[in-house]
């Protein structure tokens, strides 16, 4: 959100006093033809470095111990702006959870895949719009692989499993390189071996994350959530 400035402040100033650039951004208009006075820098990069956040682990994550937990997410079907959103969401989910955050493969982009003899239709959001591995080595509770790297560590090593059956499965015809190709199969696989909540429904299942590891917290928001859906909320009526 912009800030506003105040009665008899200079715009001028407010721009000096707020950093130009961002550590992950390395966003430079100058170089694509636009301003360097950093006026349009600022406007567009509108998130912030925060330093508790770059030294954050989840007390829930990977460092716990055991076996190593992961996060795959299927992109938002949208145009770009909305996979953007979702992108976002995950990041911040993979680093509440300390689970390793897999990036899926390049793929088609809603609006993005037109005139396919004269240009890219393929995009990765791990390489080709941000600069993932950046965020991950900037944060201390935050691992991003790409979907090959995880399929050879995981399913090529028989660790992924069907979750009726129970039998070792394998990604379609033993592949782990994905980038280009149709996503469906591929979605298909992980959405068998993986705890998929696709029929979600909210009023039954929230996500939640207890502020500290341990049974005490876990149960603190058990009892919340039995407050939260208490029958005396159901008459409730907005005066």
């Amino acid at each position: 959100a912009g800030e506003e400035l105040r009665e008899g402040e200079d715009m001028e100033h407010k721009f000096e006093e707020r950093p130009l650039e961002h550590d992950l951004a390395g966003l430079s208009c100058a170089d694509h033809g636009g301003p360097s006075d950093g006026r349009a820098t600022a406007e567009m990069v509108y998130w912030s470095d925060v330093p508790s956040d770059a030294d954050f682990k989840s007390p829930i994550g990977n460092d716990g111990g055991g076996r190593k937990r992961y996060l795959t997410f299927e992109p938002d079907g949208g145009g770009f702006n909305n996979a953007r959103m979702s992108l976002e969401t995950v990041v911040v989910m993979a680093h509440a959870m300390g689970r390793t955050l897999v990036m899926p493969p390049s793929q088609g982009i809603y609006l993005l895949r037109k005139d396919r003899d004269k240009q890219r239709v393929h995009f990765s959001f791990k390489d080709d719009f941000y600069h993932m591995e950046q965020v991950g080595y900037e944060h201390a509770g935050l691992d991003v692989i790409s979907m090959e790297e995880f399929l050879k560590a995981e399913a090529m090593a028989g660790n992924l499993k069907n979750k009726t059956s129970g039998r070792v499965v394998y990604p379609p015809n033993n592949r782990t390189n994905w980038d280009g190709m149709d996503p469906k199969p591929l979605k298909e696989y992980l959405r068998d071996v993986t705890l998929t909540p696709i029929e979600w429904q909210p009023d039954k299942c929230v996500a939640a994350f207890p502020s500290d590891d341990g049974p005490e917290h876990h149960a603190e928001l058990t009892d919340m959530m039995k407050e939260i859906k208490n029958p005396g909320w159901l008459s409730y009526r907005d005066k």
